[in-house]
């Protein structure tokens, strides 16, 4: 059996999260390579897996905030790049012949899987996508179009499973909204946030975890802006690691007698004992933590939609402190993760998130609906075969 992965190339998150599937199948005997592009191809290579690298597509940004101006002034890039994706996508699944495609939030796996007849999972969060447009009633005609747009090609999968909860738990609430085509009986599923860590464990005597993550420029402003948090935190002899978010490198630094740890890449979370989360609010970050039941500061940027959006929705949980990164000091984050230390109430509501997030494995369900509809084509397949002899 073969599977073909199509996975958004923004970030390393949704090859991230795709990871457990791969490994599961790749465990199983399958022959899984993926199709990407950005820094997730090299994520995916350094992973394990074979990877085409096709050009990218993407938002612009300037300063760690979304550039709308910049967006829509590289339109043209973007819909040549989207095109020849779509060229080369369905020219790899013909010369592959998988036997499922996965795209993960990818519009040109979808189409090309469909095109070259096969049956194909969607994996999705984002289902509305929500511009950073300043008129509001512009914004909302914008939205509109673009959430039916999109929710109609969306329904041409066979599958659509949601890495997220369902209501009321649901993370990215204002990004997953299902428009009728993708409620119709059996197309979609809640399976729970996919790619979370089950390796590191919750101690009220561990450490603070600043976890940068997103796209180059973006990763540069939260770099300079958590680490200094972390000296900050090491000075005030708060335990703090901190991970570059940059997969290609391999360094590590110790520094203020091991109180502040400063990794390019964690790789492999192992023991690690974590006491409270500091991030962008990226969807896979949150979906990797979530279960350990511990409290987030969230540091997105308000013109990043998808970010502010989860971190909000968080906010209202009870489970989050949210700080906007535009004119964020290092002293200002330093002081909301030692007042969240002891922010009892604040634990307490994680802990009860937790509890209820537990019962959506995410990984396991996106695996059973791939070996579902596998063993049905494997099925299908045999009785043609069955009658042509």
């Amino acid at each position: 059996m073969k599977l073909h992965i199509g996975a958004c190339g923004i970030g390393y998150g949704h090859v991230g999260r795709d990871l457990p599937t791969a490994l599961h199948f790749a465990g199983a005997g399958w022959d899984v390579y993926f199709t990407t592009y950005g820094d997730a191809v090299h994520f995916a290579r350094a992973s394990g897996f074979r990877a085409y690298a096709e050009p990218s597509v993407g938002y612009v940004t300037k300063g760690g905030e979304v550039t709308m101006k910049g967006t829509i002034l590289s339109m043209f890039r973007q819909l040549s790049s989207f095109f020849t994706q779509l060229a080369d996508e369905y020219r790899i699944i013909k010369k592959e012949n998988p036997d499922i495609v996965l795209s993960d939030s990818r519009l040109s796996t979808l189409l090309a899987a469909k095109l070259a007849r096969k049956k194909v999972v969607l994996l999705i969060h984002e289902l509305k996508v929500l511009t950073p447009i300043r008129d509001p009633k512009f914004k909302r005609f914008v939205d509109a179009i673009a959430y039916r747009a999109l929710s109609t090609f969306w329904s041409f999968s066979d599958k659509v499973v949601i890495s997220d909860f369902p209501p009321p738990l649901t993370i990215a609430e204002e990004n997953v909204v299902l428009w009728w085509p993708l409620r119709r009986r059996n197309k979609s599923v809640y399976a729970g946030p996919c790619g979370r860590v089950s390796a590191c464990r919750k101690s009220d005597h561990g450490l603070v975890y600043l976890r940068v993550s997103g796209i180059e420029s973006e990763r540069a402003v939260l770099n300079d802006l958590y680490y200094k948090t972390g000296v900050l935190l090491a000075k005030d002899g708060v335990r703090a690691v901190m991970s570059r978010g940059n997969a290609r490198g391999t360094s590590v630094s110790s520094e203020f007698n091991g109180k502040l740890l400063v990794y390019d890449w964690i790789k492999d979370y192992g023991g690690m004992e974590i006491n409270l989360l500091v991030s962008v609010a990226g969807q896979t970050s949150m979906a990797e933590f979530v279960d350990l039941g511990v409290p987030f500061i969230l540091t997105p940027p308000i013109s990043h939609t998808e970010h502010w959006g989860i971190a909000k929705s968080l906010e209202k949980k009870g489970i989050a402190l949210v700080f906007p990164l535009r004119g964020l000091t290092p002293e200002r984050l330093r002081d909301a993760v030692e007042e969240a230390l002891v922010d009892g109430a604040l634990r307490m509501r994680a802990q009860e998130y937790a509890s209820k997030a537990k019962y959506y494995p995410g990984d396991q369900v996106l695996i059973n609906v791939i070996t579902s509809l596998a063993s049905r084509r494997s099925a299908r397949d045999g009785c043609l075969n069955i009658g042509l002899t």
